[in-house]
């Protein structure tokens, strides 16, 4: 007996190649039904229009730059590139795939790329997880401390120092949170109005933090329960992907 193969029809439509061609076909066979027949550039030119929107034409000639004088190729290809979708050295970008991304960055080589995943999946905060800023005191040397150089307090309910992960060094997967800050109504009021007490409700929650900058770049790291995070050592809290997040997160490729 033959087994019935299910598909993700959301995930191969994904494909923008697979895509395409669905609608074109679609459409040709549609007019056809009506005695119109359309030209298959005429049908590919108005899915362009339709899903793209306007779109912007850039043109990496750096790659063809050779010798100051005739051997430089640079203008020729620039003018054959004007009239050739295709060329190696044209880019066409939606222009709405800029909008996609936070910040739209100029970044036109390799948005062709990246910018249907940001169409087709959401973004990490709120969807799957909630990234925040935390605490920044404005007056360090007053009320930040190394874990060590805090007096030795017995058990309370609220504690005056509380373990402050402020960034740190690179560190992926682990770091140890060796600084405490001063935790009292009257540090708080102090910190109010000289720093940015902000993103409280987070406070003392589980989740992944990381140093804001770095020699060596990204890396995430567990934040344990009961630690204030700073503005330097921004967080994520999810219930779901916290491991997920900080091994895919911490990967090199």
């Amino acid at each position: 007996m033959a087994t019935l193969k299910r598909y993700n029809i959301k995930k191969l439509l994904a494909n923008p190649d697979l895509r395409r061609r669905l609608i074109v076909e679609s459409t040709r066979v549609t007019q056809a039904r009506e005695d119109i027949e359309i030209p298959r550039d005429q049908v590919e030119n108005s899915y362009y229009v339709v899903t793209e929107a306007e779109q912007a034409a850039f043109f990496g000639l750096a790659a063809l730059r050779t010798q100051v004088g005739d051997a430089d190729g640079r203008h020729q290809e620039f003018v054959r590139a004007l009239g050739d979708r295709g060329s190696v050295a044209r880019s066409n970008v939606a222009l709405l795939d800029f909008a996609n991304i936070d910040g739209a960055p100029l970044a036109y080589d390799r948005l062709g790329l990246i910018g249907a995943l940001f169409r087709e999946f959401p973004k990490l905060d709120p969807a799957l997880a909630t990234a925040a800023q935390g605490l920044a005191t404005g007056n360090d040397p007053r009320f930040v401390r190394c874990w060590w150089e805090t007096p030795v307090e017995k058990a309370a309910p609220t504690p005056r120092w509380r373990p402050f992960a402020k960034g740190g060094s690179y560190s992926r997967f682990y770091s140890d949170v060796y600084l405490s800050v001063l935790w009292t109504s009257e540090a708080i009021a102090s910190m109010e109005g000289t720093g940015r007490v902000q993103n409280t409700d987070f406070y003392f929650r589980p989740g992944l933090t990381w140093p804001r900058r770095t020699q060596r770049g990204f890396s995430l790291r567990r934040l344990p329960t009961g630690c204030i995070f700073a503005d330097k050592g921004p967080a994520i809290f999810s219930k779901t992907l916290a491991i997920f997040a900080v091994a895919l997160l911490s990967s090199p490729a």
